[in-house]
C-alpha cells in the first residue's frame, strides 16, 4: 500500500484535530463522509493493521532465524527431476522462505519484496560484524576466547576505539547484526562516545546512543564500518536497548526512510525533509520504548538541548512549521486506541509493548508531514468498528443458583467476547502473531484493566427477560462510557501534572 494512494483516498475528507478523548469515548457527533469513501477508508485501514503485524512478526522471526553459514553453495542434487546434477543453492533466500515467511503468513508481493530486502539487509550487516571481529582477532586486539567473554570483549575493544584501558566495566556482546556496549564509568562513556561520534557534542547529555555506521579503525590500517548501541550505566535498562534498536531499524534496515521519503539533495526543500526525518526517527524509538507523547514533544520541540541540532539552519517560518506538525502528530496519537490502551492497562499485560510495536509498524513508512492524517484516519476506523461491537448482545449477569453447565457456558462466552474486543483493536486478529499471553505465560488482569465486561448471555424468550435484558444492556453502556471517560480524565490529569 503505497502512502500516494493513502492521500488520494484522504483527499476529501476531513478530520477533527484529536484533542478529544480516545475515539471510542467521543460524545460529539462526527462529520459524515459518503458511505462508499468510508468503507474504502475502512478496507485501507485494515490492510495496513495486517501490514503492521505482518512487519512484526516478520522482525521477531527474523530475528531467531538461524543465519547461514555459507550463503550459496553448489549441492549435488540426490532426488527429484535434477538427481545427479550440481545445483547452486541460495541458502539465504531458503531461509527467508521456509523459515521466516512461513511464520510471517499470506502478504502481498509488494510487502514480501520489502522484507526481503530487509532481510538482505540484515545478513550484509550481520557478514559486517563477522568480518570486523576477524579482523580484530587478526591484528590482535581480540581472541576467540574473548568473544565468548562480554567484559573481556568489552575491555578490549573499548581499548581498540579508544587507545586506553577502561577505568570500569564495559560489557560488549554481538547480536546477529549488532554490536551491544553497556559502560559503567561516565568518563569512559564519554571518551568511546567522542571516538565512536567523533565529536563530544551531547556526551554528557546522553543515556545511550545508537551509531548506524561506526569508523573502526583497525591496527593494520583497515577499516570496518559496522552500527553499533551503547548504552551508559552499569545495569542494562530495556528501555534505552528497544529505544536504540528501533534506531538501528530506521538507519539501517530501512535506510533511513529513504524509500518513501527520498528527496534530491539539490532540492531546496531537501533540509527540512533531513530535519523531519531525523524528528521522526526519535518520535518512533520513542514511542517504541513507552515513552508518553507529552514527554516526547517536550524533548523534540527545539527547547532540548540534546535533539535541538534537529532544526539547525532551517529558516524561521519551517521551524515553527515542523513544531506544529510534530504538536498535531502527538495530539493525535494521544487519542489513538493503541497508544491510549498500552499506555492505561497494567504493567503486567502482556500485549502492552505489542499494542506500542503496533503503533510503530504502522507509521514507518509514513512522511512526517502526512503522519497526523494517517493516525486520525485509523483513529477513526477503530472508532467504527467499536461502535459496531457495542451493538453486540448485551450482558446479563449469571443467577447466583447458576448450575456449573451454565457457568461453563458463561465463561466461554467471557472468553470469547474478550478475544473479539482486542480483535475489535487489532490486538489479537486473525493474522496476528502468536498470542503473547501463551509466550509469556500468563494472562493480562482484564479485571483490573480494561476489559470490565460481563458476559453476551443472550436472554430467555419472555417478556420480562427481554425488557430486563434492555435495561441492563443500556446500564452496561452508560457505566462503561462512564468508566472509561474517568479513566481518560485521571491520565489527563497525570498528563498536565508532568
Amino acid at each position: 500500500m503505497s502512502i500516494q494512494n493513502f492521500e488520494h483516498t484522504l483527499t476529501q475528507v476531513e478530520r477533527k484535530q484529536a484533542s478529544t478523548p480516545p475515539p471510542f469515548l467521543d460524545e460529539k457527533p462526527r462529520r459524515r463522509v459518503g458511505e462508499s469513501r468510508e468503507r474504502k477508508l475502512d478496507a485501507l485501514m485494515e490492510k495496513r493493521e495486517k501490514q503492521a503485524h505482518a512487519f512484526i512478526h516478520f522482525m521477531r522471526a527474523m530475528e531467531q532465524a538461524e543465519i547461514p553459514k555459507e550463503h550459496v553453495t553448489d549441492e549435488l542434487q540426490t532426488s527429484g527431476p535434477n538427481a545427479g546434477l550440481t545445483i547452486e543453492v541460495d541458502h539465504d533466500a531458503r531461509v527467508f522462505e521456509e523459515e521466516i515467511m512461513k511464520q510471517v503468513g499470506d502478504i502481498s508481493p509488494e510487502l514480501k519484496n520489502r522484507l526481503e530486502y530487509i532481510w538482505n539487509r540484515w545478513l550484509m550487516k550481520t557478514d559486517d560484524i563477522k568480518n570486523f571481529l576477524a579482523r580484530e582477532m587478526k591484528s590482535g586486539s581480540l581472541t576467540e576466547e574473548d568473544t565468548k567473554d562480554p567484559k573481556a570483549m568489552g575491555a578490549k575493544l573499548f581499548a581498540s576505539m579508544t587507545g586506553r584501558s577502561p577505568h570500569g566495566n564495559v560489557y560488549c556482546i554481538n547480536k546477529g547484526p549488532l554490536v551491544y556496549f553497556t559502560i559503567a564509568e561516565d568518563q569512559d562513556y564519554i571518551d568511546f562516545y567522542t571516538n565512536a561520534a567523533r565529536t563530544s557534542e551531547g556526551s554528557d547529555l546522553s543515556g545511550g546512543f545508537h551509531h548506524p555506521k561506526v569508523e573502526w579503525e583497525h591496527k593494520e590500517g583497515r577499516i570496518s564500518n559496522i552500527p553499533i548501541i551503547v548504552q551508559k550505566g552499569a545495569i542494562p535498562r530495556k528501555h534505552t536497548i528497544t529505544h536504540e534498536s528501533q534506531h538501528f531499524i530506521n538507519h539501517s534496515l530501512i535506510d533511513f526512510f529513504e524509500k518513501s521519503e527520498q528527496k534530491n539533495p539539490l532540492d531546496p526543500h531537501w533540509r527540512e525533509v533531513k530535519a523531519e526525518r531525523g524528528i521522526k526517527d526519535e518520535l518512533l524509538a520513542f514511542l517504541r520504548d513507552g515513552r508518553h507523547v507529552e514527554d516526547i514533544y517536550d524533548f523534540l520541540n527545539g527547547n532540548d538541548r540534546t535533539y535541538a541540532h534537529h532544526y539547525d539552519r532551517l529558516s524561521e517560518a519551517t521551524q515553527e512549521r515542523i513544531k506544529r506538525d510534530l504538536r498535531n502528530i502527538c495530539n493525535a496519537i494521544t487519542g489513538h486506541p493503541w497508544f491510549y490502551s498500552s499506555y492505561q492497562t497494567s504493567l503486567r499485560d502482556p500485549l502492552k509493548d505489542h499494542k506500542r510495536e503496533l503503533l510503530v509498524a504502522s507509521l514507518i513508512d509514513v512522511p512526517f508531514q502526512k503522519i497526523t492524517a494517517m493516525v486520525q484516519a485509523s483513529a477513526d476506523y477503530y472508532s467504527r468498528r467499536m461502535k459496531k461491537m457495542l451493538n453486540t448482545p448485551p450482558p446479563i449477569d449469571l443467577r447466583p443458583q447458576a448450575t456449573p453447565e451454565e457457568r461453563a457456558r458463561w465463561n466461554q462466552r467471557q472468553s470469547a467476547f474478550v478475544q473479539r474486543y482486542n480483535s475489535t483493536f487489532g490486538f489479537l486478529p486473525e493474522y496476528s502473531l502468536p498470542d503473547p499471553q501463551k509466550e509469556q505465560g500468563n494472562k493480562p488482569s482484564f479485571e483490573e484493566d480494561v476489559l470490565h465486561i460481563p458476559p453476551p448471555i443472550p436472554p430467555d424468550n419472555t417478556k420480562e427477560d427481554q425488557a430486563r435484558y434492555e435495561r441492563e444492556h443500556q446500564a452496561w453502556l452508560d457505566k462503561r462510557q462512564r468508566y472509561e471517560k474517568s479513566r481518560y480524565e485521571s491520565a489527563s490529569r497525570q498528563i498536565d501534572q508532568w
